[in-house]
This record gives C-alpha cells, structure tokens and sequence, in this order.
C-alpha cells in the first residue's frame, strides 16, 4: 500500500483474527504497518489501540512538517546571514577605498602645496553654486592673510585701483563664456607693499552654465625688478 505515493503517507494497521507470534508480526511492521493488532481482543480495546496508533501517526507527521519548516527558516537565515555579512564586506572594502583616496588626495595635497611655495604660487576658486572663496595656503602667504578667505568684494578690493577693473573683467569673463584669461596686475599685500601678479582665471563649465572659478598668481615683482635693473645696467 504505501509504494504507492498517494497512499504513502495512510495509516495501516494489521489485524489478525487467530493469535500471531512475534515473528509474523515484527514481519508485518517491517514491511511497513504502524501497527499490529491480533485477537482475542476486545473490540473496546481495538479502538483504543487504533486511536492510539492515530495520534502517533498525526504527531510523526507534526514533527516532520515542524522539521521542514525548520530546516527552510535555518536556510533562509544562513542565506541572510551570508547576505549581510557580503553587504559588510562591500561596505568594508569600500571604506579602505575611500581611506585610501583620501590618503592620496592628501598627499596630492601636500605636493602641490610644496611645489606652489617654491615656486611663489598661489590658487583659489569661486564656487559659483555656494558663493565659497576658497584660498590655497600659498596665498595666504602671497597676501600676508590668515584663514579664512576673505569675501570676493574684499579679494578684489586687495588689487591696486587701476588693476580692480581688469580682475573684474577677467572673472566676469571666464563666468560669462568660460574661456580663461591671463592677466599681469598689481596687488597690495597686508602690508601695505605693492606687488606684481602674473594671474591666470580658468572656469569649469555643466550644462552650458560656468559654476566654478578658479585660477592661480604668482609673485613676479623680483623679476620685474631684476628685469628693471638689468636693463638700466645696459
């Protein structure tokens, strides 16, 4: 009976009307019966017995339905478990990464900030989205400032009178089309000193609109002066 699949899972019980020994009946159960019955017996008692053999075949299939759904849930939280552990894992490799470009870009930093002070180069860029004014640490040094930067009215207001115009023109230039202009003009510092800069204005462009200024100076009074005495020497 229970080769068929349909009938896999029914419950048989053998009844015997004569009296069975031990051996037919361990015969009977080992070929699959839950269970074996044999007269005489009282027909109160067979129901019993039956009833019996009822509640242990319901709670066998409990168990193994609590089983499966227990071994799906164990599955699934593994699977889940592995999951997240990926997710941390990406997360992980993503924070090296990102440690590690802005170790770079540190770095980066630092170079460019050694080669602007050897060479008497100063930088800043307009963000022209946040109105930020932003100064490299050369041109502090340049202008004879401290942080931070001061306001775009204040920056050009540090350029000689006759140079304001120009540095004007320049940025509204590179605002207006993009294009970079490069300029030689004369700037007070803290000081009250009158300094030449060679200056050259870049912009960056998106979306058909500029929305970042930016550019670099550079302190040549000693080499107009040099070029100065060089030439009266003649």
């Amino acid at each position: 009976i229970k080769r068929t699949p349909a009938l896999a899972g029914a419950l048989v019980v053998l009844a015997s009307a004569s009296y069975v020994n031990s051996e037919d009946q361990a015969e009977g159960l080992e070929a699959g019966a839950d269970g074996y019955i044999a007269r005489p017996i009282a027909n109160r008692e067979m129901l019993a017995r039956v009833s019996a053999f009822v509640r242990i075949l319901s709670l066998s299939r409990t168990l193994q339905s609590q089983s499966v759904a227990l071994k799906i849930a164990t599955e699934s939280a593994m699977q889940s478990q592995m999951a997240t552990l990926n997710l941390l894992e990406d997360a992980m490799q993503a924070q090296q990464r990102a440690e590690a470009a802005q170790l770079a870009l540190t770095h980066a930093t630092q170079m460019l900030e050694a080669t602007g002070a050897l060479a008497q180069v100063g930088g800043w860029e307009l963000d022209l989205i946040t109105g930020k004014l932003t100064w490299t640490r050369e041109a502090f040094r340049i202008a004879g400032l401290k942080p931070p930067a001061p306001s775009l009215e204040d920056t050009v207001k540090m350029y000689a009178p006759e140079s304001q115009p120009l540095i004007i023109a320049a940025v509204e230039q590179v605002t207006a089309t993009g294009e970079s202009a490069e300029l030689e003009v004369q700037a007070i510092n803290s000081r009250g000193e009158v300094r030449w800069m060679q200056t050259k204005v870049q912009g960056e462009r998106l979306n058909g609109r500029t929305v970042r200024v930016y550019g670099i100076f550079q302190d040549t009074t000693a080499r107009r002066e040099a070029q100065a005495a060089l030439m009266a020497s003649e």
